[in-house]
């Protein structure tokens, strides 16, 4: 396995993160290998010693495995993802990936959701509203008018209708509108009351990293932070060069204080911070496993932030129907979607 990373690094091998992390666990590999077998004695089978060096083996690939498939996830190396974006040295990001496995999972995952997101801004519809203000001449179908449609109910007259279309000179209605504001700011809550460590938090975290990303390419504003019965630390990504790996690591902590859900003093919390600045007309994504009840927390959220959207993402529960009335777009999925990692499902909120 090491040897066909550095065969596929070429020129670069001695520089490659990846390179370097195959050629460690290979031999970690080969010392573990090597300890099993000194632990054999000399009645145990050929058989044994062959499944004891096999598992060594496959463990070590599957590690080398894991750090690949995590650091082009999010793209560390080829200029694009959230680790490129990250202030630290490849060697950092490849050794942080390395020592920490719940980073190293959440980055996995991110990278399947960052594939979802791409395709949900690449199906959006671009909408502009229009009204009639006229009629003229042109040769847009949609535009014609009801007197003209009729024609092509007459073989006589359909031709004479399809020869003025192609000359643009058919009555059609003329319609203005007004292209829609630039995208804004994004908002991101993210429930870690005890209930959400494990699987949930690491998905609910890769749903973050993917919007992260999102917005970094975007040019957007980014805000986030976690909650359970009271918000927590808010971190706020501005401008490129911002995000530290310190704070990436700070960012996937969560707090887990055994505390419950408290959904209004997040999305309270969420429109204090859009009231003015950068993150004014933000559009919010909440993440949560609780049925808390919600009140009136949407509705003062839609008075207080106008032309914002809320969504939301609920793990092994739902949302009360209330709530899914007023969200602009929700997803709901159970503990088996989130261990099989379901990206899928969850791709209306990134239509943000």
């Amino acid at each position: 396995e090491a040897e066909a990373i550095r065969d596929a690094a070429g020129d670069n091998a001695d520089q490659s993160p990846l390179v370097q992390a195959a050629e460690q666990k290979a031999q970690e590999a080969a010392q573990q290998a090597q300890a099993v077998a000194g632990d054999l004695s000399e009645d145990d089978t050929s058989d044994k010693i062959v499944a004891a060096l096999r598992a060594a083996a496959e463990q070590a690939s599957e590690e080398i495995q894991g750090i690949r498939t995590a650091m082009g996830g999010l793209g560390a190396g080829d200029q694009r993802g959230v680790l490129s974006r990250v202030a630290g040295t490849p060697e950092a990001i490849r050794e942080a990936l390395r020592s920490d496995p719940e980073l190293r999972r959440i980055a996995e995952i991110a990278g399947r959701m960052r594939i979802s997101a791409k395709a949900k801004q690449r199906n959006k519809v671009r909408y502009v509203p229009e009204q009639i203000v006229d009629v003229t001449l042109g040769g847009d179908i949609a535009r014609l008018l009801p007197s003209e449609l009729m024609r092509f109910a007459d073989p006589t007259m359909e031709l004479d209708l399809l020869r003025r279309l192609s000359e643009e000179s058919a009555m059609v209605y003329d319609l203005e509108g007004s292209e829609p504001e630039e995208k804004g700011p994004i908002v991101m809550a993210v429930d870690a009351s005890s209930s959400m460590a494990g699987h949930p938090f690491e998905f609910a975290m890769g749903v973050a990293l993917a919007l992260l990303e999102l917005a970094l390419t975007q040019k957007r504003p980014f805000l986030f932070f976690t909650f359970d019965t009271s918000p927590n630390a808010v971190f706020e990504i501005t401008r490129p060069g911002q995000l530290t790996l310190e704070m990436l690591h700070q960012m996937l902590q969560g707090q887990f204080s055994g505390g419950g859900t408290n959904i209004k003093a997040a999305v309270s919390t969420a429109t204090d911070q859009m009231a003015c600045g950068e993150f004014e007309r933000a559009d919010l994504v909440l993440v949560t496993d609780g049925y808390d009840d919600w009140g009136g927390t949407l509705d003062k959220f839609k008075e207080q932030a106008p032309g914002s959207s809320a969504y939301g993402v609920a793990i092994g529960t739902q949302f009360p129907e209330q709530a899914q009335r007023q969200l602009n777009g929700y997803a709901e999925l159970s503990s088996q979607d989130v261990d099989g990692c379901q990206t899928a499902k969850v791709e209306v909120v990134f239509g943000v």
